[in-house]
C-alpha cells in the first residue's frame, strides 16, 4: 500500500508498507519530482526481540526509527511506542 501526500516544489511526502527481513512496516520518506527517494522520514514495525539463534519472538510494542538528520542515512532517534490495550469490563 502506498499514500502519497503533494509538498511544494513537486515532492511528495510517501507512506508504504514494506517486508523487511520478515517484518511488515511502513517507512515514511520524501521523493523528489521524478519520484526518486530524497531523504527517509520514519520507519515503524512491531517490536520483536532476536535470541542468539536468530529466533524472533514478536512483543505487544511498535518500534519507531526517526530519520531526523538530512544528511545521515541512518536513524537518529529509536524509539518504542507501547500498544494500548482497552481494559474489558
Amino acid at each position: 500500500m502506498r499514500i502519497e501526500i503533494p509538498a511544494p516544489h513537486s515532492y511528495k511526502i510517501v507512506a508504504e508498507t514494506n517486508t523487511y527481513d520478515g517484518t511488515n512496516e511502513i517507512c515514511v520518506f520524501v521523493t523528489d519530482p521524478s519520484g526518486n527517494v530524497s531523504q527517509d522520514l520514519a520507519t515503524i514495525r512491531p517490536a520483536h526481540h532476536m535470541d542468539a539463534d536468530w529466533n524472533r519472538t514478536w512483543l505487544d510494542d511498535f518500534n519507531v526509527y526517526v530519520y531526523a538528520d538530512a544528511e545521515k542515512g541512518y536513524s537518529t532517534h529509536d524509539f518504542t511506542i507501547k500498544r494500548f490495550t482497552k481494559e474489558e469490563k
